[in-house]
């Protein structure tokens, strides 16, 4: 699948939010909505670390999660690997990358659902002295599980009335964020032609496990057209010492998404 959760990202400018019956309240930077995250990620800061996990409907039993990281200036950056930068996300060293890797770490898997410290240092290794770190905490959510529809990888339909669930997590007040993406390239010619223009469209709704597609999110769909529908939960926020003497800020962000394709069928 070629739509992934930075694509999404990168046509926020182009999402038009709509809002289901029953939408959670945005709480400040939390909500993972692609403007609000995007906008987020803009935000010039001393360096970026995420956990993150992202699948597609077929794979989302798997271990994907991912710890990752590095500092805004390149000179910082390249002192990532030695004892002069540290980061650890969960108790995950980040930059050391032969001992815990990045990619399908089960280790990282294992935190989601719980609240997961970052500790990140650009100077001094925090094994030994935490004095300049930059040292915060926030809740991940449990990895997304959808339990229904059940998809028919060679014949999905997706339209208004559809119904999703998934494993509800009373903890996370962020929301869970339906993401709907037409891209036009990704269809036939005879629909380019017609809807030229890519668009992004979200609902937000309450991390309740289930939730019915609304007829505004199709706004103007031509039959038939291939749409990936991202379903994501998640947390982010700028983080800064409170009990140390760094002047560091950070941006940390945590997220799960489960993604897939369907054509649009009335």
């Amino acid at each position: 699948m070629k739509t992934t959760f930075y694509l999404f990202i990168s046509l926020a400018v182009l999402s038009a939010c709509t809002k289901d019956v029953n939408p959670i309240e945005e709480k400040g930077q939390g909500v993972l909505d692609p403007a609000s995250f995007s906008k987020f990620l803009e935000e010039k800061t001393d360096g970026v670390f995420s956990l993150t996990n992202s699948t597609t409907v077929a794979m989302q039993t798997g271990d994907f999660a991912e710890v990752n990281g590095g500092f805004t200036n390149q000179e910082e950056l390249k002192a990532t690997n030695t004892t002069e930068s540290f980061a650890s996300i969960g108790g995950i060293d980040v930059f050391n990358t032969d001992k815990n890797g990045l990619k399908s770490s089960n280790a990282a898997d294992k935190l989601f659902g719980s609240k997961v410290e970052f500790i990140i240092s650009k100077s001094g290794s925090l094994k030994s002295n935490r004095i300049d770190a930059v040292i915060d905490s926030m809740y991940v959510p449990y990895k997304l599980l959808l339990t229904h529809p059940e998809l028919d990888f060679e014949n999905d339909k997706i339209a208004p009335g559809t119904t999703f669930e998934w494993n509800e997590d009373p903890l996370n007040d962020q929301g869970v964020v339906f993401t709907l993406i037409y891209e036009a390239y990704n269809n036939s010619e005879e629909i380019q032609i017609t809807n030229p223009k890519d668009f992004v469209r979200t609902e937000i709704v309450v991390d309740n496990g289930k939730h019915v597609l609304t007829n505004a999110l199709f706004k103007d769909v031509p039959e038939g057209a291939y749409l990936s529908l991202v379903i994501t939960r998640g947390n982010y926020k700028f983080a800064s010492a409170t009990e140390t003497e760094s002047d560091d800020i950070f941006s940390l962000y945590a997220y799960t998404a489960v993604e897939f394709g369907a054509r649009f069928i009335k």
